[in-house]
């Protein structure tokens, strides 16, 4: 599991970021898959938002055709 590459990551976040990763080893919390639980919940709020700015598009799209027939 790595920390971040230089120049992306500063010395100072690399640092923080293990002090957390050890406090997950200490907690008894596997650091590699609280990051994968992490990267697929931040996914799904993804897809979600995705999802309703599609619904919210194609609902104005169908209200645009709907006022142009009249």
């Amino acid at each position: 599991m790595g920390l971040g590459g230089y120049p992306q990551t500063s010395l100072a976040r690399a640092r923080e970021k293990m002090v957390e990763i050890l406090w997950q080893v200490d907690e008894g919390i596997d650091p590699a898959m609280a990051a994968r639980i992490h990267q697929i919940r931040c996914a799904v709020v993804h897809a979600g938002e995705k999802d309703m700015i599609w619904k919210t598009s194609l609902t104005a799209m169908q209200r645009s055709n709907r006022s142009s027939r009249r």
